[in-house]
């Protein structure tokens, strides 16, 4: 695989089953995510001094995180290092959703993943989910929907939808460029 102008996507043949990534339309969420991410992490290893984002104090945009999970429901953090935020949004009222991350993790996906607007990235990761995913958890650099607070994330299942007349094949990448 060249090493420029490439993502790397975490859809390998182990990891899709488990984690119900089975179809294009199930993992194209995850590809989006991947480019984006790989496009503002190349923009900002190119950004001048000038424009170099100053280092950040662990829990320096802590308060982001909680407001923007207050918009949810009751937010409650625990001793633990969980949040927990009781639904009341979504017509799920008395869900717990269960958020495990620490401060420092949250810094890592404010530079790396949310950028000037944070509801927009909000809106995403909260946005409409499957009734069993009750967990948010820190993998690779970014907060993931999960069935489970284990790591790996784990997406729910769902059934395959097929579509008449269509396929999908697998190519080894070396196979279709010859070498």
């Amino acid at each position: 695989m060249p090493r420029q102008n490439a993502v790397q996507l975490p859809v390998s043949a182990e990891r899709r089953p488990a984690s119900n990534l089975d179809d294009p339309a199930d993992y194209a969420p995850v590809v989006a995510r991947e480019l984006m991410s790989s496009a503002h992490r190349h923009v900002s290893a190119h950004r001048s001094p000038a424009t170099e984002l100053c280092d950040t104090v662990a829990g320096e945009h802590w308060p982001v995180l909680i407001e923007h999970l207050g918009h949810e429901g009751t937010v409650r953090e625990l001793p633990s290092g969980r949040i927990e935020v009781t639904q009341i949004r979504g017509g799920r009222t008395g869900e717990v959703l269960t958020v495990l991350l620490t401060p420092a993790q949250w810094e890592l996906v404010m530079r790396r993943h949310v950028g000037p607007v944070p509801s927009d990235y909000f809106a995403d990761l909260l946005g409409p989910r499957e009734r069993n995913e009750l967990f948010l958890v820190f993998w690779d650099g970014d907060l993931e929907r999960s069935v489970r607070e284990a790591l790996p994330p784990v997406r729910p299942w769902r059934p395959v939808q097929v579509v008449p007349g269509g396929y999908w094949t697998a190519h080894r990448p070396d196979a279709r460029r010859g070498e």
